[in-house]
This record gives structure tokens, C-alpha cells and sequence, in this order.
């Protein structure tokens, strides 16, 4: 298993949290889940089988969307 922090269930979406108790997870089970694990599980129960490459593809995404803060050499070269 994933080395992770435990996933907290009151920030998960209700209609998420009841797929994943729909799939008999215990929500011990659940907490003690990746995000990666939980998502894959979602998808099973939609039918979509979800591989390495697809969950590398979503992370990827996500990692290339975050707002970046300017470095301080490009505020100065903007003033200039």
C-alpha cells in the first residue's frame, strides 16, 4: 500500500463516500485508502477499469494546473 495520510471521510463528497460504502468498504477502510486507491474504486463501480497509466495521466494534470507564484526575479523584471 501507498505510503499517504489517512483520507478524511467528512471531506469526501457524499455521493463518493456512498459509492465506496456500496463497494462493502468499511469506512476503516476507506480512511486508510490513497486517494489514488479511492479514485480507482469509484471507477470500478462506474465500470471503467482504471489502469497505472490513467491515475499517472490525472496526477500529472492536476501537478501542471497549480498556480505558481512568480519568482521574485520575474515581479522585479515586470517593474522594469
Amino acid at each position: 500500500m501507498d505510503s499517504h495520510a489517512q483520507l478524511q471521510l467528512s471531506k469526501i463528497a457524499p455521493s463518493v463516500l456512498t459509492i465506496l460504502r456500496k463497494r462493502r468498504l468499511s469506512d476503516t477502510e476507506i480512511a486508510a485508502m490513497s486517494p489514488n486507491q479511492a479514485f480507482k474504486e469509484v471507477c470500478q463501480w462506474h465500470g471503467v477499469r482504471l489502469d497505472a497509466l490513467l491515475i499517472e495521466a490525472l496526477d500529472t494534470l492536476r501537478a501542471a494546473a497549480q498556480h505558481q507564484r512568480p519568482a521574485a526575479n520575474d515581479a522585479n523584471a515586470k517593474s522594469a
